[in-house]
C-alpha cells in the first residue's frame, strides 16, 4: 500500500470484515488519490473494486506572461494522465513548444512549458515519394511561405500540391498516385488480353480504365463479365476467364 495512502474503517488486530463493509481512502501530504475513494465488501468476499493508490499532484508554475493556459481541474493542480493546454494571449504571436502537456507519474510533465514569439521559420521541406518540388530547395522558409510538388510521369497528384510553413513546421498532405503496371503475364495466367491496344506492357495512371477480353474464346467468370477495370493508386483487379 502506498506509503501516503490512508485507510479508515480497518478492523481491529485479527477482526473480520462483514458483508457490506466499508473502507473509505484518501492521499496526505500533496497527492491526489487514483481510483475509488471507497470500496465495499462483497458476498464472494471479494472488493467491489481495487484499492487506490496515491500519485503525485502536477504542479503549474513559472508560466511567462505572455501564456495563457487550460487546465482541467480550473486551477494549478492536475493530476497524472491531465493535460494541460497553452495559448498565446497576443493574436499576432505563435506558440513555441507544445501546445498539450500531460502530468506524468511522480509530479512530472511530458514536455517544458512552451513560449509565445514571432512564427518561427521553416527547415527543408519533406521529400515526395515519386515527386519533386518545381523550384529550387531552399535552406530555410519564412512563416506563411510554401512550396509547389509535381510528381513523377503517369504519376497522379492527389489533392492539393503545396505545402506551407507554419509557425516553423510545413503543413499540408501531398502525394502523388501510382500507375498501373499490366505485363503480358499478368493477362496470360489470367486467360485475357487488351480489347483495344498491343497486347505488350501497359502503364495505366490512376483512375484511367482498361478493356479486357477473353483468349481464344474462352468464357469469362461469372463475377468478371464485366472486363472494364480500373487503376486505384497502382492497384488494378484484373478479370479472368476459364
Amino acid at each position: 500500500m502506498h506509503n501516503n495512502l490512508r485507510v479508515a474503517g480497518l478492523p481491529q488486530a485479527n477482526g473480520k470484515m462483514k458483508i457490506g463493509h466499508q473502507l473509505q481512502f484518501e492521499c496526505t501530504n500533496g497527492f491526489m488519490l487514483d481510483g475509488q475513494e471507497q470500496v465495499t465488501c462483497l458476498e464472494s468476499g471479494q472488493w467491489d473494486a481495487p484499492f487506490p493508490t496515491c500519485s503525485e499532484i502536477c504542479r503549474i508554475t513559472n508560466i511567462p506572461s505572455s501564456v495563457r493556459f487550460y487546465s482541467p481541474t480550473g486551477n494549478r493542480e492536475v493530476r497524472k494522465g491531465q493535460k494541460v493546454t497553452f495559448g498565446c494571449k497576443r493574436p499576432e504571436t505563435y506558440i513555441h513548444g507544445n501546445a498539450d502537456v500531460e502530468c506524468l507519474d511522480n509530479g512530472q510533465w511530458s514536455h517544458s512549458f512552451p513560449t509565445c514569439g514571432d512564427p518561427l521559420p521553416c527547415g527543408k521541406p519533406p521529400a515526395l515519394e515519386s515527386g519533386d518540388l518545381r523550384e529550387g530547395l531552399q535552406f530555410e522558409y519564412l512563416h506563411g511561405e510554401r512550396v509547389e510538388y509535381i510528381c513523377q510521369n503517369l504519376y497522379v497528384m492527389e489533392g492539393s500540391a503545396h505545402r506551407t510553413c507554419q509557425n516553423g513546421e510545413w503543413i499540408g498532405a501531398v502525394k502523388c498516385l501510382k500507375p498501373c503496371i499490366i505485363t503480358v503475364n499478368d493477362m496470360q495466367q489470367r486467360n485475357i488480353a487488351l480489347k483495344h491496344k498491343n497486347p505488350q506492357k501497359q502503364y495505366t495512371p490512376h483512375n484511367d480504365q482498361l478493356e479486357f477480353t477473353c483468349s481464344h474464346g474462352r468464357p469469362a467468370r461469372r463475377e468478371d463479365r464485366n472486363m472494364i477495370r480500373y487503376c486505384r493508386d497502382g492497384v488494378m483487379v484484373l478479370p479472368t476467364c476459364y
